[in-house]
């Protein structure tokens, strides 16, 4: 299991965090298939909110996901 964020922060260690933009689907596979290449190498990803004023997958229900 990968250490917890604020673990990572609080020991001082480099944390890798990443920036992805909801899908424009309401397709959670499309999310899981965007994310599942950082596995094991970010350590937090940013879900962004209103990527080029269009409408997309609620930045919360993609954090959720």
């Amino acid at each position: 299991m990968d250490k917890p964020f604020s673990t990572i922060i609080q020991s001082g260690q480099f944390a890798l965090t990443t920036e992805i933009t909801p899908p424009l689907s309401f397709d959670a596979q499309a999310l899981i298939d965007k994310v599942t290449p950082l596995c094991g190498l970010a350590d937090a990803v940013n879900v962004t909110d209103g990527a080029s004023a269009r409408a997309s997958m609620d930045p919360l229900a993609a954090s959720a996901i």
